[in-house]
Formats: C-alpha cells, structure tokens, sequence
C-alpha cells in the first residue's frame, strides 16, 4: 500500500459511520501532513538556532550546573543545595 493509498483508504473510513470513524479521519489528517513533509524541500523543515550556555560552580556543594541563555553576572539560586550564589 502505498502513502496515497493509505490516505484514501483512512479517508474513506473517516466518513463512514462507525465508532471509529473520528480516529481514521485524525489518521488521514496526519497521512495527508507527513505526504507534504515528505514531498516538500528538506532545506525548509531543518532550522538551526543558536543559544548561550552559563555555567555555574557553587562554592558551598562543589556542583555545577547550567542555564540557558544565563546572565553570566548575575544572582542565583544552586538548584542541588539551594544556597543563594551571586556571580560577578
């Protein structure tokens, strides 16, 4: 069977009367969405983004730990110990 196929298939069901009639026409919908993925340029669905990482050394429990797109400078709590650190 091939994707065209399954989609006519899945969309026949969702019209008919049935008790699952509700879940074929949700499988149609997503059968019609990867057949557009799969049919569309690549280059449009891969995106990239770029974000900063701060990490963190806390003095009283000896742990690191990380936040995204952290102020470097800045006051925060050690999510391992609690004890407040702030950061020049």
């Amino acid at each position: 069977m091939t994707l065209d196929e399954a989609i006519e298939h899945a969309s026949e069901k969702a019209e008919a009367c049935s008790k699952c009639a509700d879940e074929h026409k949700q499988l149609a919908n997503w059968l019609v969405e990867l057949n557009r993925i799969k049919n569309s340029d690549v280059t449009n669905i891969n995106r990239s983004t770029t974000e900063s990482l701060a990490h963190y050394y806390c003095g009283a429990c000896y742990k690191w730990w990380t936040i995204r797109d952290g102020d470097p400078k800045g006051t925060y709590y050690c999510p391992h110990c609690g004890v407040r650190q702030s950061f020049r």
